[in-house]
């Protein structure tokens, strides 16, 4: 899963950024450094909660992305370890089923694309 996040992580550092280099210019930032605020302050008072916005999007876009990603690489055989459970996983163990019963294919097919949805 770490190498999933990775570049993911990029993508998040770059959106953050954009707007950090705007809010810490704001007047605001200027002047609670003047009235002497120390740096914790700026940072979980001022700066922080206008980032938040940001950063919730991003990585709920992002949360989508992943799962179908884990999903895929454990439906092909490389992606978590056969004791835990995943949506891949459970893909890979109804494809010898589908013959008999499809539903065992479909009901998890169908929540996992109910969850991305």
């Amino acid at each position: 899963m770490n190498q999933l996040t990775k570049p993911k992580l990029r993508g998040i550092i770059h959106v953050v950024m954009s707007p950090l280099s705007l809010v810490a210019g704001l007047v605001m930032i200027t002047a609670a450094r003047a009235l002497g605020a120390s740096r914790m302050h700026l940072v979980f008072k001022q700066i922080l909660p206008n980032l938040w916005a940001p950063i919730l999007v991003t990585v709920a876009l992002n949360i989508p992305t992943m799962i179908t990603a884990e999903a895929a690489l454990t439906f092909l055989g490389a992606g978590v370890i056969d004791p835990t459970s995943d949506w891949g996983a459970m893909l890979l163990a109804s494809v010898p089923f589908y013959a008999i019963d499809p539903t065992f294919t479909f009901i998890p097919g169908f929540a996992l694309f109910m969850l991305l949805s």
